[in-house]
């Protein structure tokens, strides 16, 4: 059953926000957008996937990503996914959350932002400049965030441990794609 929130705006709701419940591994069998209510493929769409898919088979979520592009000629994506499994520190990652039962399938095949560029690539999106790119959580603190952010967040949170955060934030990336006809050129640009 889905749910979200609506407005309405001149007597005629407006849809707002839908939460569809569903195993994503079974959004392939799905035919088409008619059965979600809220997902349209004329308008610009874009996806987000918070440490989400790198818990599916490579395949599985490989066609989650695929079944949208294939059916909104303009969309983005935007995935938030550990990579860095080749050193120690990855390595250990990895181990620990074994230890509790927890697999990521996705990070022992994508395991530098190359990869994680790679796998867009594969999958149909733009690589005209700016189409496609890849950063480390690090990459995004050191020079996304500036410096007075930087200062007033440590304030709040009291880093002690500044270099195991960077270690930590060196095996998260931040990976976006768009088709060759959605208009993200301006994202390139964008700071925090």
């Amino acid at each position: 059953m889905e749910w979200g929130f609506s407005r309405t705006l001149d007597d005629q709701p407006e849809i707002g926000y839908v939460c569809h419940p569903l195993d994503l591994r079974k959004l392939p069998a799905i035919a088409g957008l008619d059965s979600f209510h809220g997902i349209k493929n004329d308008l610009p769409t874009l996806i987000i996937s918070e440490c989400c898919l790198c818990y599916l088979e490579v395949d599985a979520a490989q066609n989650v990503i695929k079944w949208f592009a294939d059916k909104i000629p303009s969309i983005g994506i935007v995935l938030y996914e550990p990579v860095g499994v080749h050193d120690a520190f990855g390595q250990m990652m990895v181990e620990n959350l074994a230890s509790r039962g927890i697999v990521m399938p996705t990070v022992q095949k994508y395991k530098t932002l190359k990869d994680q560029k790679d796998r867009l690539v594969g999958l149909g999106f733009s690589t005209v400049e700016g189409g496609i790119n890849a950063i480390s959580i690090e990459d995004v603190w050191e020079n996304w965030v500036p410096d007075w952010e930087r200062k007033r967040l440590d304030r709040l949170e009291g880093l002690d441990e500044v270099e195991e955060w960077l270690l930590l934030a060196r095996h998260y990336s931040v990976v976006w794609g768009r088709s060759a006809d959605l208009g993200f050129e301006g994202l390139q640009a964008l700071r925090l």
